[in-house]
C-alpha cells in the first residue's frame, strides 16, 4: 500500500517510440509539481481566441 501512496507504478510498461499514448505517459512521468507552463499555454490560446472572436 505504501508504494501506491507514493505514486509508483506496480507494473512497468513498454514504451514504443511513435505511440501517442506512450508519449503522453512519458510526459506525465517526467512532470513534477504544478503544470504552470501547460496552464499558461492554454491561457494564451483562450485569450487569443476571445480577442479574435470579440472583433467580429
Amino acid at each position: 500500500m505504501a508504494e501506491q501512496e507514493r505514486g509508483e507504478r506496480l507494473v512497468e510498461t513498454e514504451h514504443h517510440p511513435n505511440c501517442p499514448g506512450c508519449k503522453v505517459e512519458r510526459y506525465k512521468a517526467s512532470q513534477r509539481g504544478f503544470p504552470f507552463r501547460d496552464l499558461f499555454s492554454i491561457w494564451i490560446i483562450v485569450l487569443a481566441n476571445d480577442l479574435i472572436l470579440g472583433v467580429y
